[in-house]
């Protein structure tokens, strides 16, 4: 070698070292630790990186991955068979098999491809599996301390660590304001649903929703919301700010639907839709720098001061108009005008999805009586509409009183006002329009303000009517800001670590004023990104890319653009060109999951052009996993899973799958409810219609004991009803115990049809006696089901296994 080699070498060596080197020295620490809990030093290594990061999966989710594939067979090739779903079938009903040449041939294909990657995979998890279980087992044991809470803030990147006295009190203080909040005595999930459900069929035989809409908005499976808090870690005292999980609650789907189609009534100029937008309207205004200053107001907890009632009436004034005298007369509702008509049941829809929402905390049920939850795709909405009423009414005064501008995002508001302006004067007006919108002002200190994550200053200039900005912009971040980011050495998709850089980089090309600051961010993003191990060659990359991109489309050209996103734009213009795209999820376990998808792409190719495929890589389960912060649902109204039911008395049992909450589906098969075990969703109070609980065409008409006869009305004991359930019959036949209490859940998805591949997988492999099929659907790539031992590269074709010809089906003897 060269000594001219041997030079460039070392110095390779010796740059690489310090980058090493310098990462280690800068540790980033986001820990906020407020409790008394003293962490060791293996805790704080591992949470330093943060509830997002990921470390190496140490298993194969056999039963995820054989459902995904068994899916994107179905929809490439179409199914096998004529019954998609055998729950559908009768009993005693055969089933014919038609797999044709083609199915089979990409079978085998998909199988071989299938198998290579689950080779490759299981040999990167038995090298990382030592050390993702010494990790995994500190974070277990740091889970089952109750006596502390982990979770993240309330902005940005970190993690919080309370006592969980002091959470569990602080929510319980923002819960026990009896204006806002109230307790419920009993959990009406099931009987909510069910009156939504009849009232959605009124609307849509009516004509006031479509059948699209009465299918998107109709609840199954629904759960009760559960809120939590997060820390507000830049307020003394760190106050909680409350959020309702409401996805998947009655009236999710439905308030969805209404944030869309009353989305019209929120516009407003004062409105700002985003960042940058905000950003290219202030460098187009014309102010005299000298005679003005900025201002922007707070509006304190917004979303649950917004006057509930209020809103919906201001709601029903832009669509219907004052209200007629329909209403007031002696009319019945059927001879109201057809405004009166409307009017009514939009209030009723807009009441049900939310004065109706209830959430659980600390296993009793809520209720928000005003304001609207935090977590509603309806927050946003009445937050403007509001705001919009009270800034119409009160802006004739403001603009006497010497505002020059009002731009408002949500509840911050950023102000332009004459330099001579009382500001006091100003709170003062704003506060007198409801005592329950308090606004809070922070003034400019220097010509400088911060605004969302702008940094705003003001010129000052003589000549102010020149073609220049009056403003400066800057990239603003709090005090608070932990500088963590996706760590380079997190075990998530390459895309991951570009988008985190490249959005963080976008932003400060589309923020800042000029090229000077511009640059000063870029210097702090090449910091910051060092600081969380991420090559410099690989930040200089992204900055050139994102750069290239960004002048790219300011100039109309694909000077910057690779190939395959050329190929990409021209797709999408091009309007002949419709592609039907497929989705499947698959487990990212490094390269070989690219390799995987690219496999999976080229296959759909060659079956049929017109098919996109778009493959996405899902890492494991990230830190957070480990500290929930939301109640456990109830296993009773947990939906959407495969379950397990065995005989007290004997080996016998039974595997099911249902999208309903589990309490309705073991009703149907026959389960006696104790009056003490029975959910207070089904108490004496309520009458439940059990015409309208969805069953499979194979099971109408049946006779089933839905609910327990109530003890208290009737006086005599709960008596069972005939049903033709395998599993009742089993324990009428023999006199046996079903162990109805102790039912468990072995797998769960939302996707329906892999929830089916779940159910045959789990039949295969436990093998159930009560069960009439041995399976729910076919499986054509892995009909032998879950494999214990290792997979190997080449492995010989199953698919002699398979039933083909007509007459023949899974069914037991």
């Amino acid at each position: 070698m060269s000594n001219t080699h041997s030079k460039k070498l070392n110095v390779l060596r010796e740059s690489r070292q310090s980058i090493s080197t310098n990462i280690i020295k800068s540790r980033i620490s986001p820990l906020t630790n407020v409790s008394k809990k003293i962490l060791t030093n293996d805790e704080i290594k591992i949470l330093e990186n943060g509830l997002d990061y990921v470390y190496p999966s140490n298993k194969f989710d056999e039963i995820a991955f054989i459902s995904n594939i068994e899916t994107y067979f179905v929809n490439l090739l179409g199914h096998c068979t004529d019954k998609k779903d055998y729950s559908k079938k009768d009993s005693d009903e055969q089933i014919t098999y038609n797999l044709t040449p083609t199915q089979l041939q990409y079978a085998s294909r998909i199988r071989s491809v299938c198998n290579n990657f689950r080779f490759k995979a299981s040999q990167i998890i038995a090298e990382n599996k030592k050390a993702t279980n010494e990790v995994k087992q500190v974070l277990k044991n740091l889970s089952k301390d109750n006596s502390i809470q982990i979770m993240k803030p309330d902005k940005g990147r970190g993690i919080v660590i309370m006592d969980k006295t002091e959470y569990n009190n602080k929510m319980l203080q923002i819960l026990n304001d009896k204006n806002t909040f109230k307790q419920l005595e009993q959990d009406d999930t099931l009987a909510q649903e069910d009156k939504l459900i009849r009232k959605l069929k009124q609307l849509k035989n009516d004509g006031f929703i479509t059948e699209k809409e009465y299918n998107f908005c109709r609840p199954v499976g629904t759960q009760p919301g559960r809120i939590y808090g997060l820390p507000k870690i830049h307020k003394l005292n760190l106050p909680l700010r409350p959020i309702v999980s409401a996805s998947g609650t009655f009236n999710f789907n439905l308030a969805k639907l209404l944030a869309k189609k009353l989305n019209h009534l929120r516009k407003n100029n004062s409105i700002i839709t985003n960042t940058f937008d905000f950003v290219t309207k202030l460098h187009s205004l014309r102010f005299n720098p000298t005679q003005i200053k900025l201002v922007s107001f707070d509006i304190t907890s917004l979303f649950t001061k917004v006057p509930l009632i209020r809103t919906i009436e201001l709601i029903l004034l832009k669509m219907y108009g004052p209200e007629h005298t329909c209403t007031y007369s002696e009319k019945q509702r059927e001879d109201w005008c057809t405004n009166c008509k409307n009017r009514y049941e939009m209030k009723c829809l807009l009441e049900t999805s939310t004065k109706e929402t209830h959430f659980t905390f600390d296993n009793k049920i809520y209720s928000q009586i005003n304001g609207i939850t935090m977590g509603s795709p309806l927050g946003p909405l009445f937050a403007d509409i509001y705001m919009n009423h009270l800034e119409n009414k009160l802006m004739p005064r403001l603009e006497r009183n010497g505002i020059l501008l009002w731009k408002r995002f949500v509840d911050d508001t950023f102000v332009i006002v004459d330099k001579n302006a009382d500001i006091d004067n100003i709170i003062e007006i704003l506060n007198s329009f409801d005592p329950d919108i308090v606004f809070t002002c922070e003034q400019e200190k220097k010509n400088s303000l911060p605004f969302l994550d702008i940094f705003i200053t003001r010129k000052l200039i003589n000549n102010f009517w020149q073609s220049t900005s009056s403003f400066n912009t800057d990239l603003y971040r709090k005090s608070t800001y932990t500088g963590l980011i996706t760590k380079w050495d997190s075990s998530v998709p390459h895309s991951y670590k570009v988008s985190t850089l490249s959005s963080m980089i976008y932003r400060a090309i589309k923020i800042c004023s000029s090229f000077t600051l511009m640059h000063k961010q870029f210097q702090f993003i090449r910091k910051i990104a060092i600081k969380n191990g991420y090559p410099e060659n690989f930040i200089q990359a992204q900055i050139r890319k994102t750069l290239g991109r960004y002048y790219d489309k300011i100039n109309g050209t694909q000077i910057f653009r690779s190939q395959k996103q050329k190929n990409k734009i021209n797709e999408e213009t091009d309007q002949s060109i419709k592609k039907r795209q497929i989705f499947i999820d698959i487990p990212y376990i490094g390269k070989p999951t690219d390799i995987f998808g690219k496999r999976l792409i080229n296959l759909a190719k060659t079956i049929n052009p017109q098919i996109h495929v778009q493959p996405i890589s899902r890492p494991s389960p990230s830190i957070s996993k480990f500290f929930p912060q939301k109640d456990q649902i109830p296993k009773d109204l947990q939906s959407n899973i495969v379950y397990m039911i065995n005989c007290s008395n004997c080996e016998s049992f039974y595997i099911g799958k249902t999208i309903r909450q589990a309490s309705r589906r073991l009703n149907e098969h026959g389960a006696n409810q104790n009056p003490s075990t029975k959910t207070k969703s089904q108490s004496s109070t309520i009458t439940l219609n059990i015409d309208n609980l969805r069953r499979s065409e194979r099971n109408k008409g049946k006779t089933v004991n839905y609910f327990p006869i109530d003890e208290i009305e009737n006086n005599i004991n709960e008596q069972t009803k005939e049903t033709n359930s395998a599993i009742k019959q089993h324990e009428i036949t023999n006199n046996h115990i079903i162990n109805w209490s102790d039912w468990k859940i072995l797998t769960r998805d939302t996707k329906h049809y892999r929830l089916l591949i779940r159910e045959s997988l789990s039949i295969v492999q436990y093998q159930p006696i009560l069960n009439k099929t041995t399976c729910s659907v076919p499986l054509i790539i892995y009909p032998e089901g879950l494999q214990i031992t290792k997979p190997k590269v080449k492995i010989k074709s199953m698919y002699h296994t398979l039933p083909r010809g007509e007459g023949q089906c899974y069914e037991r003897s």
